[in-house]
């Protein structure tokens, strides 16, 4: 589901790029091709649970209670989701997903998680060099690869929700004390604080973290140029906190960008 929301973000955005060229055609068979692939999306919601299925070519649909849905799916298919849709996705990454001051990828209640946690061999993986799939502190029920939650965090301001994206964005604060992000952190537990993984295949140093800075840029300042345009994203939300983000390069202009109590507004440089 999440590739092919990123399909339908992909055939909407190309049609007003060639809307934009004259080529209504084009652009028209571009947005069909985005509508029935958003509508085949939406048929593998979970109803009731904020998570989807995966559907195999045999069209074997799999449950998987994963954060890469809710971002992907959220970002990219914003508009198609009901309100019910999005309250629901929340929760669950609020209830399932998110703990302290990181998340898991996967909850723990997933198939294959249980499955690894059942049995003796795979309780010990957790303290091997190798800790299998639906364990690896990326994309598992252990940790979460560095930018998921940067991205989880940005859903919620698209969901009309900024003052859980500035909460969740707050949280993490506690893993740069190890110093800049690493490809993934584990989540906290009653005997460890958050801590970067640095076994099992985990770089202790990566640029995954750099999704940190553009979710900040992109959404919490609402720098989007897009095509040479320089709108800025949700302008009239306020985001919870007041701020300058200086020297932008807009449209060939440098200016500065003000968040407060109304939103965001721009101030151009002299």
């Amino acid at each position: 589901p999440a590739l092919n929301a990123a399909n339908v973000w992909m055939c909407r955005r190309m049609a007003a790029i060639v809307a934009d060229r004259g080529e209504k055609n084009a652009a028209q068979e571009l947005r069909n091709d985005a509508d029935s692939m958003a509508d085949a999306v939406l048929k593998l919601y979970v109803n009731n649970k904020g998570y989807w299925y995966s559907e195999n070519e045999k069209g074997i649909k799999k449950a998987i209670p994963t954060c890469i849905d809710f971002f992907t799916i959220g970002e990219c298919m914003t508009k198609d989701l009901t309100n019910k849709m999005k309250k629901e996705m929340m929760e669950f990454v609020m209830t399932d997903l998110w703990k302290g001051n990181w998340m898991r990828a996967l909850a723990l209640y997933d198939d294959a998680a249980q499955q690894t946690l059942s049995t003796a061999a795979g309780r010990a993986s957790l303290y091997s060099s190798w800790q299998g799939m639906s364990l690896r502190p990326d994309h598992g029920v252990t940790g979460a690869y560095t930018a998921w939650p940067a991205l989880t965090a940005e859903t919620f301001l698209y969901f009309n929700r900024p003052e859980l994206f500035l909460h969740y964005l707050r949280l993490v604060a506690p893993v740069l004390k190890e110093g800049p992000f690493g490809q993934s952190a584990y989540v906290s537990s009653e005997i460890a604080p958050v801590r970067k993984a640095g076994r099992g295949g985990q770089d202790y140093f990566e640029g995954a973290g750099g999704a940190f800075a553009e979710v900040i840029i992109r959404s919490l300042f609402g720098v989007s140029p897009d095509d040479g345009n320089s709108k800025l994203f949700m302008k009239n939300t306020p985001r919870g906190f007041k701020a300058e983000l200086m020297n932008v390069r807009l449209n060939q202009k440098n200016i500065t960008i003000v968040n407060n109590d109304d939103g965001l507004k721009k101030a151009w440089n002299q």
